[in-house]
């Protein structure tokens, strides 16, 4: 759950879904996110196409994942035993 999910916005947005595909698809993306996403957001400004999966985008995923555990290390994140 989010924060965008007790908005006026996403309440709009749920009430119109059903009648409207386009809105229908972007409150299944916020309803269900998968627990990692990486986007390029210079070409996916949107972020609809999660490319964690992505032959191509595993080395910099990598690189990453890596920098994100170093700062949680440095700053002693709880989450870090989690991560």
């Amino acid at each position: 759950k989010t924060a965008t999910q007790g908005t006026v916005t996403y309440r709009r947005m749920k009430a119109r879904g059903p009648e409207h595909p386009e809105i229908a698809a972007r409150l299944k993306l916020f309803d269900h996110r998968l627990p990692e996403e990486l986007y390029q957001y210079r070409y996916d400004p949107d972020a609809l196409t999660n490319l964690i999966d992505k032959p191509e985008h595993q080395t910099e995923l990598s690189e990453l994942t890596a920098k994100l555990e170093a700062w949680m290390v440095r700053t002693k994140d709880p989450l870090l035993a989690v991560f």
